[in-house]
């Protein structure tokens, strides 16, 4: 899942997902496939409130963290 867009890829075997993609934990693979319905492909609502908007939200604060401590890091240099 593209964290960013909310666009949900299902990937076939063991291919490493495409650049700007997160694989999703397996807890919410259910979610992900009732979301997908069959289809390769499906957006998912950032705002709806559900389990995979929810898990996408916590993984952009994550970036967000990780890119604020990098900055705070490099100007202290």
């Amino acid at each position: 899942m593209n964290v960013d867009n909310g666009d949900l890829i299902e990937l076939f075997g063991a291919t490493p997902p495409p650049e700007g993609y997160i694989p999703i934990p397996p807890e919410l693979n259910r979610a992900a496939r009732r979301k997908l319905a069959g289809h390769s492909q499906a957006t998912v609502s950032l705002t709806s409130g559900g389990k995979l908007s929810k898990w996408a939200a916590k993984q952009r604060k994550a970036k967000r963290k990780v890119a604020k401590d990098s900055r705070r890091k490099n100007r202290g240099k």
